[in-house]
């Protein structure tokens, strides 16, 4: 006379058989980025690049043409820069910390 399986050998079949063709459920946990590795992250861009460029090039036109006072238009795109970078990279950080 055979017996029913028990209900734990009903589980753990399928499960063994889960854990060998799909591999095990664990969280794989990967290192945070750090706030400077965020920082410099913006600057890959091209665009980024190309306001760089452009604002190192007012500056130095502003410089030749008005003196120091010609200094401010590419100050202006540097200060953009930052701004830009920097909330690009506190985004980044504050997501980061939440996974």
């Amino acid at each position: 006379m055979m017996t029913a399986p028990s209900r734990n050998a009903r589980i753990c079949i399928p499960t063994f058989f889960n854990t060998f063709s799909y591999g095990n459920n664990k969280v794989i946990l990967r290192e945070a980025k750090s706030i400077f590795e965020l920082l410099a992250e913006p600057f890959e861009d091209t665009c980024v690049q190309i306001l760089v460029g452009a604002a190192f090039v007012s500056i130095g036109l502003g410089i030749y043409q008005d003196g120091w006072r010609g200094i401010f238009e590419g100050l202006s795109i540097c200060i953009a820069i930052v701004i830009i970078t920097a909330i690009t990279a506190v985004n980044g950080y504050v997501k980061e910390k939440q996974f």
